[in-house]
């Protein structure tokens, strides 16, 4: 009786308790959190630089799929600084963006759609900028020994194809050349002597033309030009930006030929790709160096609906020639490579669902293997196709090496991976993210149980018990 009389007395005051928390005037329109996303990267715009020539460490660049140019700390995934672009539209065609930055330069250059902005590695800030009235189609840092680290923009205005050379200082021009060709501009390439503008056109009865014209840097006057005849409707064509040695490199998805060629000779060197038992080619990608001290070596990358494998090749920059100096093994699935180079030397990295691997541009051999850790893909316990990757190296001197890499899944995130281990992860997938809603998680078993155990007791027992 004592205790029901407790339980009578306690009722009322236990009413009086606040069931939910009202919210007050200051406290409205605050954000409880906040998600710093800058969306999926893209495997042009991205890379690691050093924000100055005395930095002892590198950051992580990225410009966006949704044209927001950020810097990222590669040791805990957190955006140092960021800058929307504005996305532009010329004659109905979205715009195309590009990121450069130059060896041991303290500005990154960026272009989106007729802009062209050079930023402050370190900071963000605004350096220069410069608008042409057409749509920006190539964008290079052209590396001449004892030269400024000028920009070159290769434009479309009014169809016609227009190169421009910025300094990098200011962003004033320095130079422009038009071509009245009117072939469709594919790219263009710099070398330490020369400037490549790669187009292509229509032939008279089938397939295409690749027309190559070369400039002097200094000039801006015609030096050399010469016309290839592809067979495809259809060709994958790829330029290896090496400094050392550009090179024009293409292949018909339904061939078993690669063709390249050293911007600035005539000759073409076919060598088979390899037999993946009649697959199309779904992508080809040549990953290449771009320092102007580093070996002239480069990778070409196969990929198809279910496996990849890769090519290297040895340039003789004397004779103009190309050579193949060693196969990386076919994989099923997707898998992405990256170039490295420390001095001259040049590192490609392989990034697969389930290792990452590392070897350098001289040899086939193995330098260091790591399993991937279950917890380096998305959601950090499924595993998911990779997409893409840019890696730098380090050398332990004669301990090995450590690499890390970030990479892009299919999802949309964005992982860093250090030695197979994850490091962090950024959910840049949910910068798409268009609409939201609630999710009424289901019931655990044992709060079930609890509230079960609550409603057998006596009020004042079921209140102490919550």
């Amino acid at each position: 009786m004592r205790s029901h009389a407790l339980s009578l007395l306690l009722l009322p005051l236990s009413l009086l308790v606040p069931i939910a928390q009202a919210i007050y005037a200051d406290e409205a329109y605050q954000n409880d959190y906040h998600h710093a996303l800058l969306g999926t990267p893209q495997p042009h715009t991205t890379f690691f630089h050093r924000p100055s020539a005395a930095s002892k460490a590198s950051l992580l660049y990225t410009l966006s799929e949704k044209h927001v140019l950020g810097a990222v700390n590669p040791k805990d995934g957190a955006i140092v600084w960021r800058q929307y672009l504005k996305e532009d539209v010329y004659n109905g065609t979205a715009a195309r963006s590009f990121l450069k930055a130059g060896e041991g330069e303290n500005v990154i250059v960026s272009a989106v759609g007729g802009a062209v902005k050079a930023w402050d590695a370190a900071d963000g800030r605004l350096a220069w900028a410069w608008e042409t009235k057409g749509m920006i189609q190539d964008l290079e840092v052209l590396e001449m020994e004892g030269a400024s680290k000028d920009v070159i923009v290769l434009s479309l205005e009014e169809g016609k194809s227009i190169i421009t050379r910025l300094g990098t200082a200011d962003g004033q021009v320095v130079w422009t050349y038009i071509d009245e060709s009117g072939d469709t501009p594919l790219a263009i390439s710099a070398s330490a002597t020369d400037i490549h503008l790669v187009s292509l056109h229509s032939a008279l009865l089938k397939g295409f033309k690749i027309g190559v014209t070369t400039l002097d840097p200094v000039k801006a006057t015609q030096t050399w030009h010469h016309t290839f005849n592809l067979d495809s409707d259809e060709p994958i064509v790829q330029i290896a930006g090496n400094v050392a040695a550009p090179t024009l490199l293409w292949v018909e998805k339904s061939s078993k030929t690669l063709k390249i060629n050293v911007l600035g000779s005539k000759h073409v060197t076919s060598i088979n790709v390899g037999d993946y038992e009649k697959e199309a080619i779904t992508q080809l990608t040549v990953h290449a160096p771009n320092t102007a001290n580093a070996q002239p070596h480069f990778l070409v990358h196969y990929q198809t609906s279910d496996s990849h494998w890769a090519q290297v090749y040895h340039i003789d920059v004397a004779a103009r020639t190309v050579a193949k100096a060693y196969d990386l093994p076919r994989v099923g699935g997707q898998g992405a490579f990256s170039t490295s180079t420390r001095n001259a030397n040049v590192y490609f990295t392989r990034n697969t669902d389930f290792e990452v691997t590392l070897v350098a541009s001289s040899s086939h051999g193995i330098l260091e293997r790591w399993p991937i850790s279950p917890k380096s893909h998305g959601g950090w316990t499924e595993q998911e196709d990779v997409v893409h990757a840019v890696s730098e190296v380090v050398s332990k001197g004669g301990s090995g090496f450590a690499v890390r890499s970030a990479v892009t899944l299919s999802s949309g995130d964005w992982v860093l991976i250090r030695n197979g281990d994850p490091v962090w992860l950024r959910q840049e997938g949910l910068a798409g993210v268009v609409a939201a809603g609630w999710v009424e998680i289901p019931m655990e078993e044992d709060l079930a149980k609890e509230l079960s155990m609550e409603s057998q007791n006596n009020i004042l027992s079921a209140y102490i018990h919550r």
